[in-house]
């Protein structure tokens, strides 16, 4: 089978660190596919603009020409629709990448669906429209935008548009069949995560990384069961509710065994070091290399999944990437919101709160201190299992080719 695998933010090692659609690919190839990933040639989380064509670690890569941009303003959605104007451009070089068997648009955005659907009928291609979000609820119940934002307009009308054309919807949210259902989806559907890929973490080297790693260890040779946060410092990751909920343990007299490290960066980031001014067991280092991120994750005791408690779109599943790191590494995790079908629920390796109430969460970080280390890594050891079998790329993989060419 050969996939055409159009994903506008994807990334790829030593360019970008979303690595699903590498992991995915990477995988089909080495089951007998061939599979092309058409990323943007400039999106804010490549590490540089890309060059047309490039391979990384056999897998090929296609970049469509994509203006740059900043912020979240005209200039990004102008860079989606260079993305979206680019891609039945691709119909003429079948010489370059063969002539597809299949065609995934991967949301979001969803607005190449149409694009998609046009190159589909043309090789008579399955279409697979992959559903990273639940659009227009991703801008309208978590970014807090008007239904009647015209983001909100077309976004909803592209995702209908694939729900009624695609031969199978392939979703990362375990609980949302029902939904696309009800808003029209006719094809297949089939769940497939964000996986688990067996990583080689480094010991940091950079001076924060080990200023970092330093830090966790002085905690932990005190006594205290460190709590990490790794990734953006924005609003939608709530980590003042994870600061109030510290603020609670302190009041209480609950807090001498617990410090926290929130590793990375966002804009609530500043106004985070100021609500946390008096609390030294608060601390804050900068985004580091995936590779030492990792094994400052594995260092850690528990992993916290901020977000805020959006239960219209977090009741259909969730599959946050900080999550899969986390019961890789074998930690104990809070899931600070309401939700259902997530991985930390169906492998029973943490506590997912049901509210963002800062007593509930500062309640889940005490449930969790107060167990022996051991009883701890025996929690994790029941999601990293979960990671290496349910959630293996290779088997994800399988299971997402088999639906394929089953639709």
């Amino acid at each position: 089978m050969n996939i055409w695998y159009f994903n506008h933010y994807a990334g790829g090692p030593g360019f970008g660190k979303y690595l699903r659609s590498f992991h995915l690919a990477k995988h089909w190839q080495d089951a007998g596919h061939r599979c092309t990933v058409f990323v943007a040639g400039y999106h804010h989380l490549l590490a540089q603009p890309l060059p047309p064509r490039l391979t990384a670690e056999g897998v090929d890569y296609a970049a469509l020409p994509a203006r740059r941009y900043e912020g979240n303003g005209i200039g990004r959605l102008l860079n989606i629709w260079d993305f979206c104007r680019a891609m039945p451009t691709v119909a003429n070089r079948t010489a370059e990448f063969g002539v597809p068997d299949a065609i995934i648009l991967s949301s979001a955005p969803p607005m190449g669906i149409f694009a998609a659907r046009s190159l589909a009928d043309r090789f008579r291609a399955k279409l697979v429209f992959e559903v990273r979000d639940l659009w227009p609820l991703s801008i309208t119940d978590i970014a807090g935008k008007s239904p009647l934002h015209p983001l909100a307009i077309v976004s909803g009308i592209s995702q209908r548009f694939a729900y009624r054309h695609a031969d199978l919807c392939a979703s990362l949210l375990g609980n949302a069949e029902h939904y696309m259902r009800e808003h029209g989806l006719r094809g297949a559907f089939v769940h497939v995560p964000n996986g688990y890929e067996p990583h080689q973490s480094t010991e940091p080297r950079t001076p924060d990384g080990r200023s970092a790693l330093d830090q966790v260890r002085k905690w932990q040779s005190e006594g205290k069961i460190v709590i990490i946060h790794p990734g953006a410092q924005g609003v939608p990751n709530a980590l003042d509710v994870l600061v109030d909920a510290y603020r609670l343990l302190v009041e209480s007299g609950e807090a001498h065994r617990i410090a926290i490290l929130l590793l990375g960066e966002g804009t609530e980031t500043e106004r985070l070091k100021l609500a946390s001014r008096d609390y030294p067991d608060i601390g804050f280092f900068p985004n580091l290399p995936k590779t030492e991120a990792l094994f400052l994750t594995e260092a850690s005791d528990i992993g916290y999944a901020g977000a805020r408690d959006h239960r219209s779109v977090y009741q259909f599943g969730i599959s946050f990437n900080k999550i899969t790191d986390f019961i890789g590494a074998g930690l104990p995790v809070i899931v600070p919101f309401f939700t259902r079908s997530d991985p930390v629920s169906m492998s029973q390796c943490g506590i997912v709160t049901d509210s963002d109430a800062p007593k509930e969460i500062a309640s889940a970080i005490l449930r969790l201190a107060r167990l022996t280390p051991a009883q701890r890594r025996e929690i994790g050891l029941k999601g990293k299992v979960f990671a290496q079998t349910e959630l293996s790329y290779a088997t994800i993989a399988t299971r997402y080719a088999d639906a394929i060419a089953a639709a």
